[in-house]
C-alpha cells in the first residue's frame, strides 16, 4: 500500500525537544546536555535541513537550595566538575532518539483545515518495508 504524499513539500519543520533531569547542574552543564539532543535527532534521519528551527531546552530540578539561597552570594556557589556528564550524554541522546520514534508510531492519522491530512504510519506494514530496505526487525 503507498500512501498518497502530501501536496508540496513545506520549506521546514521544526521540532522543539524538552530535557529534564534532577541532577545538580549549572547552567553552562545544562546546555552541554541540550546539545547532546540534536545527536538523538540525528539517529532518526533527521539532519537538520534548511529552513528547520529544531531547538531544546534543558532544564533541571536538582540542586535547589531554596531555604539557604539568600544566603549566598552569587558566584560562591559551586557546581561539581564535568566529569559526571558522560553518561548524561548517552542518555540524553538515547532517550531523545527513544521518544521520537516512540512518537512517530503512536502518531494517528490527522485531517487539518481544508481537508489537509497526515497519515499514521502503517505499523502493520513495517516488518515487510524493513525487510525490503535491508533493516532487521526484532
Amino acid at each position: 500500500m503507498e500512501l498518497p504524499r502530501p501536496p508540496g513539500r513545506s520549506p521546514g519543520n521544526s521540532i522543539m525537544m524538552i530535557v529534564a533531569t534532577d541532577l545538580a547542574m549549572d547552567s553552562r552543564q545544562l546546555g552541554k546536555v541540550a546539545k547532546r539532543a540534536a545527536l538523538g535527532l540525528a539517529r532518526t534521519g533527521s539532519y537538520g535541513s534548511n529552513g528547520s528551527g529544531d531547538f531544546t531546552i534543558a532544564f533541571t530540578t536538582g540542586g535547589k537550595d531554596f531555604k539557604g539561597l539568600m544566603e549566598v552570594w552569587p558566584g560562591e556557589r559551586r557546581s561539581r566538575g564535568d566529569g559526571f556528564l558522560n553518561p548524561v550524554y548517552r542518555a540524553t541522546v538515547e532517550a531523545t532518539e527513544e521518544a521520537i520514534v516512540n512518537a512517530l508510531f503512536m502518531a494517528e492519522t490527522m485531517v487539518g483545515r481544508d481537508g489537509h491530512t497526515r497519515y499514521a504510519l502503517p505499523t502493520e506494514q513495517l516488518p515487510e518495508i524493513f525487510e525490503r530496505y535491508g533493516r532487521p526487525v526484532g
